[in-house]
């Protein structure tokens, strides 16, 4: 009895065999008369089915997308920190590691500016910062590739000359920061080109110009805002002609108010006649704006022409500086600079 079950089986499974080949083959000849339309229909098939993934994707992320927008629009910064984690995961699923970065930073410094939501969303934020580790890793930011550049080059500079080089660069944000003194509680930026003339007076030594009082003011208020839930208030921004608002937020471009406040004060002491061992350039490439452009678009940022133009300045700018540019020159290159709108689309 057993042998005949084991027989009875064979004998199906080599029917079921020649069945398949016959069946492939039968198909196989059809196709050919069709002159492979089966073969099409299959594969677009299964083309639509890998796209139907895709567009849940797409799907998921515009909705979270909205709710951002709208958490932003209401000030519920507990659903802001929960929308940009979200929105910033699930760019990272999608291998969008330049607005995965942009969402996972977002997050952090919002949360981590404010104990009770820093409390709420540790655990999340510490996986946000492996991942961003991990992207950055793999896709170095720009401004960090132009910050070992600068690095190399001022090796070469007096402290001076590092001033100088700052300087040109804190120039180019004076139209965007006048806009952002229209706002009332960033109404300390209506000093900001005061400021930039009195710490270009003071590194060619004319101290008797510079106002030390307005200087330590300046410093310390802006410092105080960027501190402040102004800064990660997306409610605060300002229009630029032809494009989408500049945020806020859009300021942190690579940790830029943070090198901002901190080359302000190593100015501020140059200006006044005090000892400075040493003057980094980490804010030259912070008029890039990064983040604008990663979150108002979706090309490489490497392919944006105003980012390649400002990358043209810092260079243009090292080798003026090196020319040992008279005074009168880097006051005419300033203002110049001071006229400069940006960011540009």
């Amino acid at each position: 009895m057993t042998e005949l079950t084991t027989n009875l089986n064979l004998n199906s499974l080599k029917a079921f065999y020649y069945y398949q080949l016959f069946f492939t083959y039968a198909i196989g000849e059809i196709d050919k008369l069709l002159g492979g339309l089966l073969r099409k229909c299959y594969t677009s098939e299964r083309y639509q089915k890998g796209n139907y993934h895709m567009n849940l994707n797409n799907k998921f992320l515009t909705l979270q997308l909205k709710k951002l927008e709208s958490a932003q629009k209401e000030g519920n910064f507990p659903k802001i920190a929960k929308q940009y984690f979200k929105v910033g995961k699930n760019y990272k699923k999608q291998g969008n590691a330049q607005k995965a970065i942009y969402y996972l930073e977002r997050f952090d410094n919002l949360v981590g500016g404010d104990d009770k939501l820093y409390n709420k969303f540790t655990k999340k934020d510490d996986k946000a910062m492996d991942w961003v580790i991990d992207l950055q890793i793999e896709h170095p930011p720009i401004a960090e590739h132009i910050r070992k550049e600068v690095e190399k080059k001022s090796a070469t500079l007096s402290i001076i000359q590092k001033a100088q080089w700052n300087l040109l660069t804190l120039a180019r944000c004076t139209v965007l920061f006048h806009k952002f003194s229209k706002l009332s509680v960033f109404r300390v930026f209506a000093q900001y080109e005061t400021v930039l003339h009195m710490l270009m007076k003071g590194i060619y030594g004319h101290q008797e110009e510079v106002d030390m009082d307005l200087l330590f003011s300046f410093c310390d208020e802006l410092e105080d805002i960027f501190d402040s839930i102004h800064s990660v208030d997306n409610r605060n921004k300002v229009n630029i002609t032809g494009g989408a608002d500049f945020v806020v937020t859009d300021l942190e471009s690579d940790e830029g108010t943070y090198h901002l406040t901190m080359v302000l004060d190593d100015l501020r002491m140059i200006a006044c006649g005090e000892n400075v061992d040493e003057l980094n350039g980490n804010f030259v490439p912070n008029a890039l704006f990064s983040d604008y452009y990663i979150r108002t678009q979706d090309q490489s940022l490497e392919n944006i022409s105003w980012i390649q133009k400002e990358q043209e300045r810092i260079w243009d700018d090292f080798n003026f500086i090196k020319s040992c540019p008279r005074e009168q020159a880097f006051t005419d290159q300033m203002a110049a600079y001071m006229k400069l709108s940006l960011p540009q689309i």
